[in-house]
């Protein structure tokens, strides 16, 4: 019984290791000499990073780093119960509507004054979708 054990558990760290191996380099070798060099298309590292332009102008808006948009700092509702945006401030906005977050954002340093009536319509709409995609909020558009 003992034997057998061991027989099987050397059987299954072999494949293991052989797997391993194939792995590590490369897998099939599809015959293309150079498949592991850098500039190819191959999937290694000449992989391209997909952007997307209106997740990062959001992020321009949002950080201040706008030319077009002033540098803002972001609350959640007004008067004295504005709570400075943050991920537990913002996790009350899940699953609802852009339009529902959007008259909820204010200034901190002016509470009075909403973030929308600050910006210019598409640095608004573009800080919103960087907020929605940001913090995983599901937003709908109503």
């Amino acid at each position: 019984m003992f034997f057998k054990k061991v027989i099987l558990s050397t059987i299954i760290v072999g494949l293991y290791c052989v797997g391993s191996i194939a792995l590590a380099s490369g897998g099939d070798d599809s015959g293309s000499e150079d498949a592991g060099s850098f500039g190819d298309d191959s999937g290694g590292f000449g992989e391209e990073r997909v952007v997307d332009p209106i997740y990062e102008s959001g992020k321009a808006v949002y950080t201040g780093r706008s030319k077009s948009a002033p540098k803002l700092s972001y609350c959640i509702g007004s008067g004295e119960q504005a709570i400075k945006l943050k991920r537990k401030s913002i996790k009350q906005f899940k699953k609802t509507s852009f339009s529902e977050l959007a008259k909820n954002l204010y200034r901190c340093d002016v509470p009075s004054e909403t973030i929308k009536s600050q910006l210019e319509k598409r640095d608004f709409l573009h800080m919103l979708y960087y907020l929605d995609k940001r913090y995983k909020l599901q937003l709908e558009r109503v």
